[in-house]
């Protein structure tokens, strides 16, 4: 098996772009919109880079100073040397769930490896100064949505976040940390046994460049990617100003789920959750089976995949795979399955196709590739496994 390059051709394109100042996701899309491909930007003179609506003479400078400067390779040689990888869009690897944002990351820096079942995922967000309560459901609720087949995806923060990373490692689940710095910093600094068996056991990832410090304005957006790579996030314990209602608000814009849980009326930490319920911002969830419900044919398909673990630890009669009925399909997967080719499609024609949105779409792909069915290509694109 062929070990995978630190960094595509078509990222380190992305990587370019991203490193001029100015240039975030909503303005990328439009100098590609306009220009045809991230190499056709890089090569684009200033004067028609100016032409583009929302670029003065200052980005179209930046840019043109990116294509000069050699700060990408130094990027790329302590990528190397970190042994972090740098993904783009473009690349087969980048989260699903995460292409379907307004803003997805132009780049994602990863220590670890991201898996297709991944796009499987729940957040588990909440308090820092969390009562021992809140420790205790983030930890039971991160078991239970491991073992039900769930990648737990969190902040890697103090409280919260880390007992729910910290109980789908004990489950032997995936799980994955998004940093709000650069990934040659440990954040909190505390955390670097965490972060290094997060690592084995999924991802750590990042948007921003590797140097980059932690900083008051680098929260929020790492925020947004929690939300997105998510099906749904949980918020458990959260003041009424707190990174977790920014994700939860985020997840809301994103059409995810949100689920809260309710605390006690006299514990500043549980205001910004009762909030969302009493608002009916949030599902108010009190077990796993309150997030399965919400998550509809995912939630069943999760469901039964844990009845079916737990029947099999309990008992030891042997496997006959020779005998095993064909995978059985849902509604939703049977329309996208009906519409799959040997030829590769893109999940917008598939969507189409089917008469589905692109998140039912996305979910269906997913069970499809799990039951062996579906095959995905790069640049987003999938074709029936023949």
């Amino acid at each position: 098996m062929s070990t995978p390059t630190i960094c595509s051709d078509i990222a380190q394109q992305h990587l370019r772009l991203a490193m001029a100042d100015g240039v975030g996701p909503i303005l990328f899309d439009r100098l590609v919109e306009c220009f045809g491909s991230p190499q056709a930007v890089l090569d684009a003179p200033t004067s028609h880079l100016q032409e583009v609506d929302g670029i003065g003479h200052m980005i179209a400078d930046a840019i043109h100073n990116a294509v000069r400067s050699d700060a990408w390779k130094q990027e790329l040689d302590l990528a190397t040397q970190r042994n972090v990888r740098i993904l783009c869009r473009a690349d087969a690897e980048y989260p699903e769930m995460l292409r379907h944002i307004p803003d997805p990351p132009l780049c994602l820096y990863v220590l670890g490896e991201l898996k297709r079942e991944d796009a499987l995922s729940i957040a588990i967000v909440g308090s820092r100064q969390a009562s021992i309560y809140g420790l205790e459901q983030a930890q039971r609720f991160a078991e239970l949505l491991s073992q039900a087949g769930l990648t737990i995806v969190s902040g890697m923060a103090r409280g919260i976040d880390q007992a729910a990373h910290m109980a789908a490692l004990r489950t032997t689940g995936r799980t994955i940390a998004v940093l709000g710095c650069g990934l040659s910093h440990c954040y909190p600094p505390q955390s670097v046994e965490l972060r290094d068996r997060i690592t084995r056991s999924g991802a750590v990832i990042s948007e921003l460049p590797l140097q980059t410090p932690p900083t008051a304005q680098t929260f929020p957006k790492r925020n947004r990617i929690i939300a997105g790579l998510s099906l749904g996030t949980l918020i458990i314990e959260a003041a009424q100003r707190s990174g977790a209602l920014i994700t939860a608000r985020l997840a809301c814009e994103y059409n995810r789920e949100v689920f809260a849980l309710p605390g006690r009326i006299d514990t500043p930490t549980s205001a910004g959750t009762n909030d969302l319920i009493r608002q009916g911002h949030a599902r108010l969830i009190t077990g796993l089976g309150d997030i399965l419900d919400e998550l509809g044919e995912v939630g069943e398909s999760l469901a039964k995949y844990a009845a079916d673990k737990f029947l099999a630890s309990s008992t030891t009669a042997p496997a006959d795979n020779a005998n095993q009925p064909a995978p059985q399909l849902s509604q939703t997967q049977a329309a996208v399955y009906k519409v799959l080719t040997t030829s590769p499609m893109h999940t917008d024609q598939l969507a189409a196709a089917a008469d589905l949105s692109a998140s039912q779409v996305s979910a269906a792909l997913t069970l499809l590739q799990l039951k062996g069915l579906v095959r995905q290509l790069p640049g987003n694109q999938f074709q029936r496994r023949v």
